[in-house]
């Protein structure tokens, strides 16, 4: 996987931390994910185009991850590192300002640096990559629809489809069965997120010559993180009190047998013990 790859992989993964519930699960998640974004942006530092084509919720879920890291002294410095990385491109600029209270955070942050000051409260068609470069609102505007473009739906069922993966993870690809905590309840988060993203992998699937990207997408994941995840659903299936998600893991199973052969192998090889969510093979007929 090359830097910038790496970079779109760890801000899914940092956007996945922030949608846990607030506890200790969530503050782990975004300083795993805070750590990994250091050296995701170190490593392009020198690519400008690699901080382009993320979505505003994305890119505000990450800055706010990070400006929460900041308010630990011990994280300060390598906080600010980070966000001086983001906000050499403007698009980020951008998503601070379109949100009022990550903005007043970041600018009781940076209230001694006044060039970060100035780029903070600039008109959002006068924000450009560097100090002093205004950007007309016509280039403005096409730059904004490029990255607009940028960001494709095999882009997003890439976030989703692996935050959900690392989240499962976490719990070793196996269900928690915890009814008086809130493990439960992150867990089922984990295969949701996970879960729409196979939703619109299915849904892509339909158009016209989307097959190699499906497959793109699909093929970045190994025969060990399919069986994670059947593991996972197994799990989640076998517990009562999760059977409003029996549908939905059903149809994660169904789609993903559909698409993907690798995984099909691997939710076919009989060794799950859970007929309702991957029905036996038929066995063969015998020898004539």
């Amino acid at each position: 996987m090359d830097a910038t790859a790496a970079l779109r992989d760890v801000v899914g993964t940092t956007v996945a931390a922030t949608k846990l519930p607030e506890g200790d699960r969530r503050e782990n998640g975004e300083q795993d994910a805070f750590a990994n974004l250091r050296l995701a942006l170190v490593a392009v530092k020198k690519d400008e185009t690699a901080l382009e084509g993320f979505s505003t919720d994305d890119m505000v879920a990450v800055l706010e991850c990070v400006q929460r890291r900041s308010l630990r002294k011990v994280r300060q410095a390598q906080a600010k590192e980070c966000l001086s990385m983001l906000f050499g491109n403007f698009a980020w600029v951008r998503a601070a300002q379109s949100q009022a209270d990550l903005l007043a955070e970041l600018k009781e942050l940076y209230k001694d640096n006044t060039e970060m000051l100035e780029k903070f409260d600039a008109p959002l068609h006068e924000v450009g990559k560097s100090p002093g470069v205004e950007i007309g609102r016509e280039e403005t505007e096409r730059r904004r629809q490029s990255i607009a473009q940028a960001i494709s739906k095999k882009e997003q069922m890439e976030q989703e489809l692996r935050g959900g993966l690392n989240l499962m993870a976490g719990f070793n690809y196996e269900f928690p069965v915890d009814p008086l905590g809130n493990k439960m309840d992150h867990a089922t988060s984990a295969f949701v997120m996970f879960c729409d993203g196979i939703t619109k992998l299915d849904g892509f699937a339909t158009k016209v010559d989307a097959d190699d990207k499906v497959l793109a997408v699909l093929e970045t994941f190994q025969s060990s993180d399919w069986e994670g995840v059947m593991s996972f659903l197994v799990t989640m299936h076998k517990c009562n009190s999760r059977k409003s998600q029996h549908g939905r893991s059903k149809f994660v199973v169904e789609k993903l047998s559909q698409h993907c052969p690798s995984f099909k192998q691997v939710a076919e090889r009989g060794t799950w013990d859970c007929p309702d969510l991957v029905p036996s093979a038929p066995e063969p007929p015998p020898p004539p």
